[in-house]
């Protein structure tokens, strides 16, 4: 069976239409968590730790923008910032894991504010 995609132009043009496509779909969700977060209006360090989560989410789905452009900094933009938003987004989904770990093995709540203050 051969592909419906002519040549190898094609198939890239496709692999960042999806990528285009789907990072604006993460980009909306996660500005939707921000707005939802805003609108509790309630503060704790939870809370901190799923905005900063949110936050470096942003910054990896808005690198995906930068993929179809053929200048030189639009590929060290994307290549920079997929890269500090992918890393920084794992980062604290660890610590959100941990931050929950300890809290169902110990059965001990945990004052993130303090462990992960920001100033």
């Amino acid at each position: 069976m051969q592909s419906p995609l002519k040549n190898d132009s094609d198939h890239q043009f496709l692999a960042v239409a999806l990528a285009v496509g789907f990072a604006s779909l993460s980009l909306l969700a996660s500005c939707l968590t921000l707005y939802l977060i805003k609108r509790l209006a309630k503060w704790n360090g939870y809370i901190q730790l799923v905005v900063s989560l949110t936050v470096c989410q942003i910054i990896y789905d808005i690198s995906f923008f930068f993929l179809p452009l053929d200048e030189t900094w639009g590929q060290y933009l994307y290549v920079f910032l997929n890269t500090f938003g992918g890393l920084t987004s794992s980062l604290w989904s660890n610590v959100i894991i941990m931050v929950t770990a300890r809290i169902v093995i110990r059965l001990r709540t945990v004052d993130t504010l303090k462990l992960v203050s920001m100033s």
